[in-house]
């Protein structure tokens, strides 16, 4: 099954505005019809990037595979 821009819009935040690491929590947190495999091929095709707190300031780190 297929995933709407809206739904991969919602995966995208959630998998970017949280610290953990990897795909397979956010498959099942989401409860997604699709691998974390899957998911993690759309983060890397479309470069997400984490927001992690360092300091009191937040910041941007590109995700690396």
């Amino acid at each position: 099954p297929r995933l709407s821009n809206t739904e991969w819009n919602r995966v995208k935040e959630l998998w970017e505005s949280t610290p953990l690491n990897g795909f397979q929590w956010v498959v099942n947190d989401l409860q997604l019809p699709l691998s974390a495999n899957a998911v993690r091929k759309r983060a890397n095709k479309e470069k997400w990037e984490k927001w992690r707190q360092e300091h009191g300031r937040c910041s941007i780190t590109e995700f690396d595979n």
